[in-house]
């Protein structure tokens, strides 16, 4: 082999080191003594985690045959990303590809679901044999800047204890990031929707978008504008403001659900005796729990939420923001308010709009373009038919388990519907725009 052969073949090899070292320490499957988990969270809380894991093994009377010196490799994930992507299956032993973690810690609880149907996760030890655990991390609330309308001022310490007084009011312009891409701003979302009815909550959505600086495009952003003085509050898990700077406190709110995230182990090869240690650890100290029915925790209907606010808040939100500065000047603002602040109409506004002997036809000739599933055209021609509405939880929770749930992973429909929503918004705060002062809607 020529001398320009061998430093080819050298320089792949440091190539495919460097390409496999980026997801964390290169690990050769079966080896004992070493845990590979996938995480969001922060430097400080996995060192913690690890401490007392080490300490817990430390108690046990008999941690053979791996002794205390197990070995935990971070992969560190973004917030938000695709867990359905960070758990994938290998194509073979030589497969060049970073291998699957053996553990996946953090985010929404309805990924872990959605992971667990895909059978992507392995059974962990326990009563009835659950595939991921709920894991309790902390409150929810505002992150303010000192000196913000509700933020107290009696403490300089931004330690997220239990003991910080509750924020006093709602911040009068507080700023969030794309529910699409943040998991904490979509919990936050349904906790607004939850709170009183679904269309106070949504309203009031529409309020906060209309108001604020333009909303963060990925998880984090808002939490940063904050610290730069660029808005006054957002909401966040009490955790995250941790390691911010001084002039940001965390205010709890009473009447929020606490930020509750999951944790699962992956099927397939691996280190499936420490995994199983590692959740037998995390349930004997009480981080956490096996998982519940909870409809609060279902995927489908989340992906739905997220598709609707990021098309109405997020992507019309310049249109939304003239909308709201004209009505701030017109003569009758509750009225025209309530008529912007409504959801989309079901069915879609493009199919109201269809007339005429032909409507039914040109309903059906859609419908055949969004699904080649004979079923799903049923479901869509009884449920555009029937009586109109505007868009609910109730509603996001049928189109998410028509035809179990078929017609939610259609995604033909799902890019038609985002569409259909962002020109709906976009329309409707042009119109109310334009018709403010005179307010014909």
């Amino acid at each position: 082999m020529s001398r320009r052969a061998v430093r080819l073949l050298s320089f792949g090899g440091v190539l495919l080191g460097a390409s496999l070292g980026l997801f964390g320490c290169v690990r050769v499957p079966g080896q004992s003594g070493a845990l590979t988990i996938a995480t969001s969270w922060s430097e400080a809380e996995r060192s913690q985690l690890d401490e007392a894991f080490e300490r817990w093994l430390v108690s046990k009377t008999d941690p053979e045959p791996f002794g205390t010196g197990i070995r935990i490799d971070w992969v560190t994930i973004e917030r938000g990303a695709d867990l359905s992507r960070v758990v994938r299956p290998m194509r073979g032993r030589w497969d060049p590809r970073p291998l699957s973690p053996d553990i996946v810690l953090g985010g929404p609880p309805s990924s872990y679901q959605r992971l667990a149907n895909l059978g992507k996760l392995a059974p962990i030890d326990g009563p009835g044999q659950f595939r991921w655990s709920r894991v309790h991390r902390s409150p929810m609330g505002w992150a303010v800047r000192t000196g913000a309308a509700g933020a107290s001022s009696k403490s300089e310490s931004n330690e997220p204890a239990a003991t910080h007084e509750p924020a006093a009011g709602r911040p009068p312009r507080p700023v969030f990031d794309d529910p699409r891409h943040d998991p904490v701003a979509l919990a936050w979302a349904k906790s607004e929707l939850n709170l009183a009815s679904w269309a106070e909550g949504y309203a009031q959505l529409v309020r906060d978008a209309g108001h604020s600086r333009r909303i963060g495009r990925q998880a984090g952003s808002a939490l940063a504008a904050v610290a730069r003085g660029e808005a006054e509050a957002t909401p966040a898990i009490a955790l995250d403001v941790v390691g911010q700077p001084g002039s940001i406190r965390f205010l709890p709110v009473p009447d929020r659900p606490e930020w509750i995230e999951g944790a699962g182990m992956v099927a397939g090869p691996g280190s499936r005796r420490l995994s199983q240690m590692f959740f037998q650890f995390l349930h004997e100290t009480g981080q956490a729990e096996p998982p519940r029915a909870n409809s609060a925790d279902d995927f489908a209907v989340d992906s739905l939420l997220a598709d609707l606010l990021g098309a109405t808040l997020v992507d019309a939100q310049e249109e939304l923001w003239t909308a709201w500065a004209t009505l701030n000047q017109a003569k009758q603002p509750a009225r025209a308010a309530m008529w912007l602040t409504q959801s989309p109409p079901w069915p879609p506004a493009s199919i109201e709009k269809l007339e005429g002997d032909n409507a039914e036809v040109l309903v059906q000739t859609l419908i055949e373009q969004l699904t080649p599933d004979a079923d799903l055209r049923a479901w869509l021609s009884r449920s555009w038919l029937g009586p109109k509405r505007l868009v609910d939880g109730p509603l996001l929770e049928e189109i998410a388990h028509a035809a179990e749930g078929r017609l939610a992973r259609e995604p033909r429909f799902r890019a038609w519907l985002r569409a259909e929503w962002t020109a709906w918004a976009r329309q409707r705060y042009r119109r109310v725009t334009r018709t403010a002062t005179g307010w014909k809607p």
